[in-house]
């Protein structure tokens, strides 16, 4: 009993390291991780050894993809490549594809409804906890002496951006989807615990985790991420919505209303700014010029990719994606304003240039995964196909999958989406179905 104990607290702990200091520190996360996974496998070996017998597909799936890069790099070596090699890929496919999955594994036979859902609130108060120290390491002691001039300062440098920050690095994308996640599943927690009497405190809870992170993601002034959490929030909206009464319906109606009204009005300068760069660009675009902070050379990427589809659209770049792009973005003709980048800000355009077609299944599978097990079993989780939304959405927008400061957060839930499916089904209220 003290051994499962010890693992249930690990699992708890991955989940708030994962929302909290994976960002900054992803080296002590999965250092952490390759730790308590040990510890799994030491107390449960023969209950892990059966659940890879009965996931060995899901399992096999990132070593089918390693053996594909490496028969194309051995293919390769019959031609004239003019690019160099880098492997890279097997580190991302072994390490995160592989090893994340496997601790996940190595956890389920533990993961109860109700460990699952101290895991998700642990991940949420890890995400708040770190934007809560950004937060400070952005305003100093102006938060207090000077709030206004702090607020402005948020929006105007959009939570601060891209920054250095307690001897790591952050990048802002990856860093608003975390947020955007949190919310979501916040949002989800709201209306499962509206109508007991006895989830009174867990109401609350769920809508100041909420409320903070609806304020974070405000901050981070991303498109991409905002559009991401509002496709997953619309979700729940209509599949929980359609099942309250007239009087609540009017209610929340007007709510949503009130508040839409109120932040138009209250809306920062900061979003007005961004809507007036973003028709500058398209304009910029209709005129052939792809420079701009967001839409314009993200288009520009997608030209310069599919300008080279012939090199990687059937059977993708393998190991010489990296110096390739590096190429082909250094002399795009489409006046990239950065020409030092070296990814697609696409997940699945990123897949699709390493591996081709299969890459582009390959990715694509992850996402679909858990929705064809939910159709299978016929157990179907609100907060599972919310979240996944979410992350599609988002993945379309940055290359969150393959990132440093995401992967890790990614990969994990969508191992766990799949290979807990049942867990997250019996998450939802019985008197919630699709039926």
């Amino acid at each position: 009993m003290k051994d499962l104990k010890i693992r249930e607290t690990l699992f708890i702990v991955a989940a708030f390291l994962l929302g909290s200091i994976n960002p900054l520190y992803n080296g002590v996360v999965y250092a952490f991780l390759v730790i308590a996974f040990l510890i799994n496998l030491r107390f449960d070996f023969n209950g892990f050894r059966e659940n890879v017998r009965r996931e060995w597909k899901y399992l096999f799936l990132p070593l089918g993809g390693a053996l594909y890069m490496l028969l194309h790099y051995l293919g390769s070596l019959f031609f004239e490549v003019p690019y160099r090699p880098s492997g890279s890929v097997f580190e991302l496919l072994l390490m995160y594809f592989l090893f994340i999955p496997l601790y996940v594994v190595s956890a389920k036979s533990f993961v109860t409804v109700h460990l699952l859902r101290r895991f998700l609130l642990a991940l949420c108060i890890g995400i708040l906890c770190f934007n809560f120290v950004k937060l400070f390491c952005v305003t100093g002691t102006t938060l207090f002496t000077e709030p206004v001039k702090a607020l402005n300062l948020l929006y105007s440098g959009r939570f601060g951006g891209n920054m250095a920050m307690l001897g790591g690095f952050v990048y802002l994308e990856p860093q608003a989807i975390y947020i955007a996640v949190a919310a979501v599943i916040s949002y989800f927690f709201i209306w499962e615990y509206r109508s007991g009497g006895s989830q009174r405190i867990r109401l609350c809870g769920s809508i100041c985790l909420f409320l903070l992170s609806l304020l974070f993601l405000s901050f981070t002034v991303t498109k991409g991420s905002i559009l991401a959490f509002l496709c997953g929030a619309l979700f729940l909206t209509v599949v929980y919505f359609r099942r309250e009464s007239r009087k609540f319906r009017l209610i929340f109606s007007s709510l949503v209303v009130l508040g839409g009204i109120v932040f138009c009005l209250l809306l920062p300068k900061a979003y007005l700014s961004r809507a007036n760069d973003m028709m500058k660009e398209i304009e910029e675009v209709q005129a052939g010029n792809y420079q701009g902070g967001s839409i314009a050379p993200r288009l520009g990427l997608m030209k310069e990719n599919f300008s080279h589809f012939d090199e990687f659209g059937w059977v993708g770049l393998g190991m010489y994606k990296g110096d390739a792009v590096h190429q082909w973005y250094s002399t795009s003709p489409y006046r990239l304003k950065d020409k030092n980048v070296t990814n697609s800000h696409n997940s699945f355009v990123e897949a699709w240039l390493f591996g081709g077609i299969p890459g582009l299944c390959f990715m694509l599978y992850y996402f679909l995964a858990p929705v064809l097990r939910m159709i299978q079993k016929k157990k179907y989780s609100f907060l599972v196909i919310a979240s996944l939304t979410t992350i599609f959405v988002a993945a379309n927008t940055c290359v969150i999958v393959f990132l440093v400061d995401s992967k890790p957060f990614v990969l994990f839930l969508l191992a766990l989406f799949y290979l807990c499916a049942d867990r997250f089904a019996e998450l939802q209220s019985s008197r919630h179905s699709f039926s």
